[in-house]
């Protein structure tokens, strides 16, 4: 069997095993459909749904976390259907642009959350119960395309 390894924000994955499930904090991260960047400030989504195949994931950022693009976070081209989570943690994160997840939960830890886009299921709908949860003070839900409740 041959192995590959690949960096992802300080994720380390080695075939067909993810360690560890958490990463290595960067000022600023954005998270979109462009190449990674070395410095780690910015991660492809591509690149992160592989990992989501394998592992629960928690992305930090010491300032801000940012969806820059509309991103499809339930399936890789190559690998399949993810099956695990994602947590951002961050002083500030802001969901700019649409996040597609698959089965796994959602989490944002962060007392600031700006709200333009939707997070939703593969159907289309808002998630919502148990697969999403959060830790901010304030969210700013700026756009009629967003909306939050209070479960």
């Amino acid at each position: 069997m041959k192995y590959q390894r690949k960096t992802l924000v300080g994720l380390l994955a080695i075939g067909m095993m993810s360690l560890p499930d958490t990463v290595l904090a960067v000022y600023n991260l954005s998270i979109g459909n462009g190449p990674d960047l070395i410095n780690n400030t910015y991660l492809n989504a591509n690149s992160l749904a592989d990992s989501l195949v394998f592992s629960d994931i928690s992305l930090q950022a010491d300032n801000s976390i940012s969806i820059v693009d509309p991103i499809d976070l339930s399936s890789t081209l190559v690998l399949g259907p993810t099956l695990y989570g994602l947590t951002l943690q961050s002083a500030l994160v802001n969901i700019d642009n649409l996040i597609v997840m698959g089965p796994g939960n959602f989490s944002i830890k962060a007392p600031i959350v700006n709200l333009v886009a939707t997070i939703t299921d593969t159907s289309a709908v808002p998630l919502g119960g148990t697969r999403i949860s959060g830790t901010a003070t304030q969210v700013n839900v700026t756009s009629t395309n967003a909306s939050i409740q209070q479960g």
